[in-house]
């Protein structure tokens, strides 16, 4: 992009935040209105997240994982967990652990109070095993 498309860009955004993220990286946003419609709503991560994972995308995802759980004769599980079992996958990325469960374990060097509070372990490998 060149300076004075750099320049038109960095005036079409309102937001604060993202204007100086676009001023101090080599960064160039194709959609800054939908990058800042994003950031200026109450779930502000939620909806940035969704600028990259669409919403139907993860709603058919969590559909055939609840097709799955019904054909196992389990409870399927509400979008909001299924986001959350999501997140945290992502959140396994960050923190790498050998296993699962020690994401949820108790003592030193162990588990993270993320994972603990968001969903139990069950929970999370019932989903994950759905996908």
């Amino acid at each position: 992009m060149n300076g004075d498309a750099n320049e038109i860009l960095l005036n079409s955004v309102d937001n604060e935040y993202i204007r100086s993220i676009l001023s101090s990286a080599d960064l160039q946003i194709l959609q800054p209105s939908q990058v800042s419609a994003a950031y200026e709503k109450l779930d502000k991560e939620v909806e940035s997240f969704h600028l990259f994972v669409m919403k139907n995308y993860l709603g058919t995802v969590s559909r055939w994982a609840n097709e799955v759980l019904v054909e196992k004769g389990q409870k399927p599980v509400y979008i909001p967990e299924f986001f959350a079992c999501i997140g945290l996958e992502l959140g396994m990325s960050l923190l790498k652990f050998n296993e699962i469960k020690k994401y949820w374990a108790q003592g030193s060097f162990l588990g993270h109070d993320t994972f603990k509070d968001t969903m139990s372990r069950t929970l999370f490998q019932k989903i994950w095993f759905c996908v």
